[in-house]
């Protein structure tokens, strides 16, 4: 649920630009952190390598 409902909900009034100005800082931070997570997950185990044919 979008954090502006539910500030309203709950008798908050929170302006616009607030979150407008939220945006540009916070997606790009979250995007480089879950790409980050998904990177980490995908790296190979060394231990289940396969050793080169020769």
């Amino acid at each position: 649920m979008p954090r502006r409902r539910v500030l309203h909900e709950h008798g908050e009034r929170p302006s616009l630009g607030a979150f407008t100005r939220l945006g540009p800082l916070t997606v790009p931070l979250t995007l480089a952190g879950t790409t980050a997570a998904l990177l980490a997950g995908l790296r190979p185990d060394p231990a289940e390598a396969v050793a080169p044919m020769t």
